[in-house]
């Protein structure tokens, strides 16, 4: 059983709000930075603040503009802040500080379809701020040990998987905190509580925060502890939405979780770690030299100087393209039975890949992973082609075409995450 209320236009003023009023209306009047205090508390107190306009006018009429008046204004907006759904609320900052104090996280994510039906899901385990698992529906695992740099990978059903070193520490650190960034990353000024319910014997609130991308979120807080209950992001307009749901907080957790330790049966390959590598004088040439080799290079020789790749496989498509990878070095090679070396890759690092590490080169324009579109554009040019980032839509691409090669960029949230330069030999339909 559950009870719901909403804000309402039919919501008296509460007394410390009318008192407040009143004392403000004993006072005389003088000028125009009350004017402005007056607009200030109005945006910030709209219509269902039920603030009407005489009252509005009242204060124009009545108000001296002291510092002892102000710090009843003052107090008024507070009150309307903290007790009026539907409006600002700084209220919302205490979820975020209650989420600094958190040791441990258990959760959920679903994604979920219009049609209600779960697509696919998620269980994560967190112990702050260098223990993390998780495992979804496909029977994936990966176990990260940040302190240790390492992390696990394996898939339940095919019984094999890898361990790796992990390179980028704060990155995967970020990926931790996935499930609850909407959350720790809202901006309190924007957030709005919208509702509150009662359910099972708590008392629980209702946010809308902004989320990536232009939406929004609603996050359901415990009242008492003003720790997150459900969040659910997306689901507008017959689009899917993710629910992250089961939300646990400082409950005991089986370290054995997250051993990195082989599970029984498993065949696992072990990565050893390179930390002695440095690519920083390493440049990347419009003509596709890369150091001592470069387009048309085959397999061997590119092997020859970069050493045992971490993946070597071919494109199972009937092309019998061999995808060559070098994790520690952020560097993936495209290699054509025909023509040899067509295509070099430039990444940056990705929890997804805790093994891969970010290019530490750059082009010859000095370009480098994790610039931007508009020192893209600065540095080379407009580009030949372009895609999205727009002020709405952060990501996209920009590339450039000369002869028969193709440098491009691909950014999220404008920076960029992999830079991709292609050789198309004539006559090739690749």
């Amino acid at each position: 059983m559950s009870r719901e209320s909403n804000s309402g236009s039919d919501k008296p003023l509460l007394p410390s709000l009318q008192s407040a009023i009143e004392s403000i209306n004993q006072i005389p009047v003088d000028g125009e930075s009350v004017q402005r205090v007056v607009d200030k508390a109005s945006r910030l107190a709209p219509e269902n603040t039920e603030l009407r306009q005489d009252q509005k006018n009242n204060w124009k009429g009545k108000l001296m503009f002291r510092s002892a008046i102000t710090v009843v204004l003052a107090a008024v907006v507070i009150t309307i802040l903290n007790v009026l759904p539907g409006n600002v609320s700084p209220v919302f900052a205490q979820v975020q500080e209650a989420l600094e104090n958190v040791q441990t996280i258990q959760a959920t994510s679903r994604v979920i379809g219009p049609d209600g039906e779960v697509i696919r899901s998620m269980q994560a385990w967190v112990v702050e701020p260098d223990l993390f698992r998780q495992e979804n529906s496909m029977g994936n695992v990966m176990v990260m040990d940040l302190s240790a740099r390492r992390a696990m990978m394996f898939n339940r059903e095919i019984k094999r998987g890898q361990i790796v070193p992990l390179y980028d520490v704060e990155q995967a650190r970020a990926s931790m905190s996935e499930l609850l960034a909407v959350v720790k990353g809202a901006d309190v000024d924007e957030s709005r509580l919208v509702r509150e319910y009662s359910e099972d014997g708590a008392d629980y609130l209702v946010y809308q925060v902004d989320a990536s991308e232009g939406g929004v979120a609603e996050v359901v807080v415990n009242r008492v502890t003003h720790l997150p209950h459900l969040i659910i992001v997306g689901g507008e307009n017959g689009s899917p939405r993710v629910e992250v749901s089961d939300l646990k907080f400082d409950e005991p957790m089986d370290r054995s979780l997250f051993e990195i330790v082989a599970p029984d049966g498993f065949e696992m390959e072990i990565i050893p770690r390179d930390d002695d590598v440095d690519d920083s004088g390493l440049v990347l040439k419009r003509d596709g030299t890369f150091g001592e080799i470069g387009f048309g290079s085959s397999a061997a020789e590119i092997m020859s100087v970069f050493g045992e790749p971490t993946n070597d496989a071919v494109i199972a498509d009937g092309s019998e393209m061999r995808i060559i990878n070098y994790d520690p070095r952020g560097v993936t090679f495209k290699v054509s039975p025909e023509h040899g070396l067509v295509m070099i890759q430039l990444l940056f690092s990705d929890p997804s890949f805790p093994s891969r590490r970010e290019f530490g080169g750059s082009l010859e324009s000095g370009l480098k992973i994790g610039c931007n579109p508009v020192e893209v554009a600065t540095t080379l040019g407009e580009p030949d082609e372009r895609r999205g980032l727009t002020a709405d839509e952060p990501h996209g691409s920009m590339a450039y075409v000369t002869g028969d090669i193709r440098l491009s960029f691909e950014f999220i949230n404008s920076e960029a995450y992999g830079i991709f330069l292609t050789w198309t030999p004539r006559g090739d339909d690749e």
